[in-house]
């Protein structure tokens, strides 16, 4: 055989081995695209904000002062938290008005808490009054209407902002409705007051 037959057949027999190579890459090819898309990955980040918590605390207490009992008839002690200033209507009148008498006036509460923060103040509906054990019954008084009044919006009812310095402070009042007859005794009760971030 010549030469040239002998290199000629080498080309054809090199040819046709590489084939078969050349197609399976090109079949190969997609599968592995394929499979790479069947994954994917991201990442998250996970926060936390800590803020400082609230706190409110009494600083003075809802007092409707020294009233005269009625022989007749229903009367009403109002406390504004706006004014601090007591009014009566109907048998309702002050017993006295110096020293050594109380002076009404409403309660005061402090808040502290995150600087530049809003926040509400929850009440209840109305309390009832006892008289103290030595007067010998169990004569109550209520108190309804209770009304706050904040530092930083006045205007808003019971919701209030804390300064840069997180603080502010708001007063309580409220409605002492008096019956005829009652004892002389020295009532009072506890008020709930809660206060939330809004």
């Amino acid at each position: 055989m010549s030469r040239k037959r002998v290199l000629a057949a080498a080309r054809r027999l090199a040819l046709t081995m590489a084939l078969p190579i050349w197609l399976l890459g090109v079949l190969a090819a997609p599968q592995a695209a394929q499979a790479a898309s069947n994954t994917a990955t991201a990442t998250g980040i996970a926060l936390a904000t800590i803020i400082q918590p609230i706190t409110v605390q009494m600083r003075a207490n809802l007092d409707f002062g020294m009233v005269a009992s009625a022989v007749s008839g229903s009367g009403t002690v109002i406390i504004s938290p706006a004014t601090g200033s007591a009014s009566y209507a109907g048998s309702a009148a002050p017993a006295c008005a110096a020293a050594p008498c109380p002076k009404p006036h409403p309660a005061q509460f402090a808040v502290r808490g995150e600087a530049g923060r809003a926040y509400t103040i929850a009440l209840p509906a109305s309390v009832t009054l006892t008289n103290s054990p030595q007067s010998g019954d169990s004569t109550a008084l209520t108190v309804n209407m209770l009304t706050v009044r904040t530092h930083s919006r006045p205007a808003a009812g019971n919701a209030g902002l804390l300064d840069a310095a997180g603080a502010d402070s708001f007063e309580l009042g409220g409605t002492l409705i008096l019956t005829p007859g009652l004892p002389s005794a020295r009532y009072q009760v506890s008020v709930p007051v809660m206060v939330t971030y809004s």
